[in-house]
């Protein structure tokens, strides 16, 4: 992981620290996402499983640069198909 990606998961998982109901179960890169079965797998820079309410919630996460709204948008439509 870069160290960026570092700096990015240990500040996401501080904020969402500070939300009361929700407890975060876990943190990681080590996570291969299978999109189908004619696509490679995908690896997301972050993923942070976090339970609230009783309810487990998946949030995927990509680390991009500073970009144009259409670089933006591509990145965006790479998350929608995981």
């Amino acid at each position: 992981m870069k160290e960026i990606e570092h700096e990015l998961a240990d500040a996401l998982r501080q904020q969402l620290e500070r939300i009361p109901s929700l407890e975060v179960e876990s943190m990681s890169k080590d996570w291969e996402v299978s999109i189908s079965r004619n696509m490679a797998l995908a690896r997301p820079d972050i993923l942070a499983r976090v339970k609230m309410a009783d309810r487990k919630v998946t949030l995927v996460c990509e680390v991009k640069e500073p970009a144009y709204p259409r670089q933006v948008r591509s990145a965006i439509d790479q998350l929608l198909l995981i």
